[in-house]
């Protein structure tokens, strides 16, 4: 009966007195809020601010786990917004968080996070997970060549990339007021190991970016689509090797492609012509093709008969006309047996005199003209190959008179045949004409078809440009028998070439 009493009394003053209750606004309750922080960050001050009356305070957690305590204002849902770190320069308008994004960058990025949530009074926990405010880009820039000393990035469609930038708190549309960020790394960054990386601020990375790159040497080089850029320079090649890297095509020599993980090859049309009657071409050949088919080998290229006298540039016209039935024999054998997508060519044999040279390009272009369509009969590209000393096609010069009137005609690209030229000359006058590669290296004063890194060509540069010629056909290796073994190819383009 006397608890009774009690209630009742407590039940009068509720009534009775009504300035006893809480009035809105006056509410002593409080917010509870969990902030989920990434991994790598330990919880630490976080500026709150409620959206709907402008007001912002700075807290400290109340737990090691991120735990926060707000005081809170009336029962509605209220918006909340919260950025990390605590002294970050933000501002809040029109439904925004404005922030910046600087337009000179080291690739060097400190954290700025934020989280929004609909809160309400009560010791109910609400969990907030911080994002960045703004987005990494991870320029991906590896086996690049060079040494990077800027990167100026820009937006392709137009956008805006920098400055003051904002997201709408409500949609997570995000937006920035310049266009251009120059990225200048703290000391110039090493882009030849794989997965080399340079971090950018930027509001959104699915905006197509294209950069300007300037190496430690001043070189300048304009990208279109950084995204591209990065994808083309990391995609190995599919390997291949000449048939030239056997003594003999046998049984034996063939298997050892296969196991050592090739499947692509060239045929050399002399280990079925050179010095071997005409009548004994056909089943030589076959001999070669049922090989290769029994050991799951492709072909993607045939390089046709070359010698002293097999020589499409000869003065004899007679002799040139022989020369070219016999080549259109071959191209017609390799078509039936091997269905190659390439045929390679020499444009001459040697030596050739200052005086001939002029009438030797001459039947050469008559040549290869004359073959070019045969070639396309059979499903291939006849692709011209650059060779050393006084053959023809020992300058770029000359490739590009070769095939100057055959637009059909590629070239093949001997890494070990420039004496005279650099690569560099080599890419920059016929990179868009390359059709098909020899890879061997050398010692710069004669050809020597060595392994990659037993001479003197930089690999990673040839890797490069030709990656960025357009070149996208088998990375055809033209070591002679005595330099490597098939195993050994693999091995030298992962360490080597590619760089892994």
């Amino acid at each position: 009966m006397k608890k009774t009493g009690i209630l009742l009394l407590l039940l009068f003053i509720g009534l009775f007195l009504p300035s006893c209750r809480p009035q809105e606004g006056q509410s002593a309750q409080s917010v509870l809020v969990h902030i989920n922080f990434p991994k790598d960050i330990a919880p630490g001050p976080v500026l709150f601010r409620y959206l709907d009356n402008g007001e912002t305070f700075r807290l400290n957690p109340s737990s090691s786990d991120g735990t926060f305590m707000l005081k809170g204002e009336g029962g509605a849902l209220r918006s909340l917004a919260a950025v990390y770190p605590a002294d970050a320069a933000v501002s809040f308008a029109n439904g925004r968080l404005y922030f910046e994004i600087p337009p000179e960058q080291t690739g060097t990025l400190s954290p700025l996070l934020y989280a929004t949530a609909e809160v309400s009074p009560g010791y109910e926990a609400t969990d907030m997970t911080l994002t960045p405010l703004y987005r990494v880009l991870q320029a991906d820039l590896g086996r690049t060549p060079f040494s990077l000393r800027t990167i100026d990035l820009v937006p392709s469609d137009g956008s805006l990339l920098s400055g003051r930038a904002w997201v709408e708190l409500s949609t997570g549309k995000r937006g920035a007021s310049q266009s251009k960020i120059t990225v200048t790394p703290e000391e110039p960054l090493d882009c030849r190991p794989p997965g080399t990386t340079l971090s950018v601020m930027v509001p959104d990375p699915s905006v197509p970016i294209s950069a300007v790159l300037t190496f430690t040497d001043g070189t300048k080089f304009p990208i279109q689509d950084l995204a591209a850029y990065s994808k083309l320079i990391n995609t190995p090649y599919t390997l291949g090797t000449s048939l030239a890297i056997n003594s003999s095509q046998n049984e034996t020599n063939i298997s050892r492609i296969p196991a050592a993980g090739i499947r692509w090859v060239e045929v050399t049309c002399n280990s079925f012509w050179r010095n071997i009657p005409e009548a004994e071409w056909n089943w030589r050949a076959r001999n070669i093709q049922q090989l290769l088919k029994d050991y799951g080998l492709k072909v993607w290229s045939c390089h046709l008969p070359y010698s002293g006298t097999m020589d499409i540039s000869v003065l004899d016209d007679a002799k040139r006309a022989e020369n070219l039935a016999v080549f259109k024999r071959i191209i017609r054998l390799c078509g039936e047996l091997y269905q190659p997508q390439r045929l390679v060519l020499h444009p001459s044999s040697e030596p050739i005199s200052d005086a001939e040279r002029p009438r030797r390009l001459e039947n050469a272009k008559a040549s290869i003209k004359e073959l070019a369509p045969v070639a396309k009969e059979i499903g291939a590209v006849l692709c011209v190959e650059n060779l050393p000393r006084t053959c023809l096609g020992r300058v770029t010069e000359e490739m590009k008179e070769l095939i100057a009137e055959t637009p059909d005609v590629m070239v093949t690209f001997d890494t070990n045949h420039l004496l005279i030229e650099s690569h560099e000359k080599y890419f920059d006058e016929l990179g868009d004409r390359i059709g098909n590669i020899h890879v061997s290296d050398y010692d710069r004063i004669d050809e020597r078809h060595a392994l990659p890194g037993n001479g003197v060509i930089d690999w990673p540069y040839i890797h490069w440009r030709l990656r960025l010629s357009g070149y996208n056909g088998i990375f055809m290796y033209e070591v002679k028998a005595s330099a490597g073994k098939p195993a050994d190819l693999i091995m030298r383009y992962n360490n080597v070439i590619f760089g892994e």
